[in-house]
């Protein structure tokens, strides 16, 4: 499994050295923000967590505090309007969480986003999970609502984004520990291309501005006018709104 993911070509984490910019005394260059790819890892995030969660709770209780009894709605309800100082062990509040806040910054980083977006983003995807998943089957955690974020910003700022601005501005290629650094800095980042690359998908979702009746009615009339019906053509805009989710592939 590994070797398959160190061999992802194209991935964001496994960038050619010829890709990035070749200046070993500075950074690469700034890249403009890819909203795109931002919302695609946030999507592919929100069903990784329940994976996450899944697997954690493989793990002796006594390590999570997970309780997977009594598992539905009411559970979820309780547990996100009871938040707590958890128990964990220190390893998983304070070595983990940072380790995968860290990961979240270096994402948005990748995607564009400066250091005080980056922050936020590993915020967002910090209470996205707490707030998610993880409370169907644990109360809120303050510890990791914090922790996380900061200490994994910082973590990730400080050493996770130097290590890989090293790596890339090589002109050599890159060896085998270059490359397991890229994806343990990355490992949102190597998820995604992963899934891209298993189903043979360059994913693009796209969250479309709201489009009310009126605007359904014109685009069918214009794309068939045969077959527009009267109902259809004098379809008034109303007060009701929608989105269009696309996905390409």
């Amino acid at each position: 499994m590994l070797a398959v993911v160190l061999g992802l070509p194209g991935s964001p984490a496994m960038a050619r050295p010829d890709e990035v910019a070749r200046d070993d005394t500075v950074s690469r260059e700034p890249r403009p923000i890819d909203m795109q790819g931002l919302r695609r890892d946030t999507s592919y995030f929100l069903g990784y967590q329940f994976v996450a969660v899944a697997l954690i709770g493989l793990w002796p209780r006594k390590d999570t505090n997970y309780d997977a009894k009594d598992v539905g709605w009411d559970s979820w309800r309780h547990n996100v309007t009871h938040p707590q100082w958890d128990e964990d062990r220190s390893f998983v509040n304070y070595v983990l969480h940072p380790y995968w806040g860290a990961g979240y910054y270096v994402r948005a980083r990748e995607r564009g986003l400066d250091r005080t977006g980056a922050f936020w983003y590993s915020a967002l995807l910090s209470t996205l999970f707490e707030f998610g998943a993880e409370a169907i089957v644990e109360n809120v955690s303050y510890q990791d609502l914090v922790v996380t974020p900061i200490l994994g910003s910082l973590l990730g700022h400080y050493f996770f984004w130097p290590m890989r601005e090293r790596i890339l501005n090589k002109t050599d290629s890159l060896d085998a520990v270059d490359r397991i650094t890229l994806v343990l800095t990355d490992p949102l980042g190597t998820l995604n291309s992963g899934i891209d690359r298993l189903f043979g998908v360059e994913a693009r979702v796209e969250l479309l501005t709201p489009i009310s009746p009126m605007d359904v009615s014109n685009r069918l009339c214009h794309a068939a006018p045969a077959h527009c019906l009267p109902s259809v053509r004098n379809a008034g805009g109303g007060g009701r709104w929608g989105v269009q989710l696309r996905l390409r592939w």
